[in-house]
């Protein structure tokens, strides 16, 4: 698990700073006003941070999380920036969106801790996965293998790819009730299910539905394994769905083993309504065919797959800068290893339906 309260105090001072901040430096810099997230008061002074109703239990972040009082800040700011000049903000020689988005890469890629290329920025979860899941070349003869536990927005994405190109799709069940799952049937059912022809494997994290978290780095070592003697064209590529982990537990890019991790920052990290990212093993291409035109650099994976949308939450608002991530692009300062690799809900059960994920 993540050191929230660590993630809380120094992400939320730089995100409070960042909009009237002209470099790093005085990103740093706790602005006047800001509350001290120290102290006996420190959690009272957080929950103010949020605009949310005293006489309500807020338990939402699994759909949307409220914007925390810098982040908002920092949408309110951009929003006058654009409108106060856009060409100015917009223009083409100037590379200001491009330089927005190379900021953002470099947060996401120190809190992954990968090379910032191998970040391409998105809307949401939902975006991603049919960028990836819509955009990887699998043969005639060849399948994508998933689970029947997948969010509705990868059952519903894999469909269109079935309908428009004929791609086939196998889904596996894991379990039938997640109180009686366990890591080994888990890992020994997914082993066993992988056939020659499987050239996408695609797993969620942590279940939306029933709140099961899947071992998915050990997911990863057993697609490695089956990839030793694979060539190139016929290698699995491994695409995690990371939402609802990414921001609670504490796991670099590395621990899971796979060559795409897509995932929205709206939810658990915090961050504005309609962002995202993918973050792939590799800063090329590879096997991936863009669904979208870019207006980024469009010189590889991270600038090719980045529309670079033009909203003052996203690119040229406060994705822009740390500040879309209040508490969670900066790192907790000692890492801990995860407790377990597969868990399961067993008194609270929770259900997005169709939710934007």
């Amino acid at each position: 698990m993540n050191d929230r309260r660590t993630f809380l105090k120094q992400a939320a001072i730089l995100g409070a700073g960042l909009p009237l901040a002209s470099s790093l430096a005085k990103a740093a810099e706790k602005p006047a006003g800001m509350p001290l997230l120290q102290g006996p008061d420190k959690w009272r002074r957080l929950r103010e941070l949020f605009p949310l109703d005293p006489d309500t239990a807020h338990f939402a972040n699994f759909l949307i999380t409220a914007h925390p009082r810098p982040v908002q800040e920092a949408i309110d700011h951009y929003r006058r920036e654009i409108d106060r000049n856009p060409a100015a903000l917009m223009d083409w020689e100037s590379q200001y969106e491009w330089q927005r988005e190379g900021e953002v890469r470099d947060w996401a890629a120190r809190y992954l801790e990968v090379r910032p290329r191998q970040i391409a920025l998105t809307g949401s979860t939902t975006e991603g996965l049919g960028m990836i899941y819509g955009g990887l070349q699998v043969g005639a003869d060849q399948e994508i293998l998933t689970t029947e536990h997948e969010h509705y927005s990868t059952h519903r994405t894999l469909a269109f790819r079935a309908r428009r190109q004929g791609t086939q799709v196998r889904k596996l069940r894991l379990f039938r009730n997640p109180w009686e799952i366990s890591k080994d049937q888990v890992l020994t059912t997914i082993d066993q299910a992988i056939r020659p022809q499987t050239r996408v494997l695609g797993m969620t994290w942590v279940h939306s539905g029933s709140g099961v978290k899947l071992p998915v780095g050990e997911i990863g070592e057993i697609v490695r394994r089956h990839n030793r003697d694979r060539d190139e064209h016929n290698r699995i590529i491994y695409v995690v769905d990371g939402v609802h982990g990414f921001g609670v537990d504490n796991q670099r890019f590395a621990d899971f083993n796979c060559d795409y991790f897509i995932s929205g920052v709206h939810k658990w990290m915090f961050g504005p309504r309609g962002t995202g990212l993918i973050c792939a093993a590799s800063e090329q291409m590879g096997p991936l065919v863009p669904t979208f035109a870019t207006f980024s650099q469009d010189e590889d994976f991270a600038t090719t797959m980045t529309r670079a949308a033009t909203t003052p939450s996203n690119i040229a608002g406060p994705w822009a800068r740390p500040s879309n991530c209040t508490c969670n692009w900066a790192r907790p300062r000692s890492r801990r290893a995860s407790t377990s690799s597969t868990t399961a809900s067993r008194h609270v059960c929770w259900s997005t339906g169709r939710s934007s994920w």
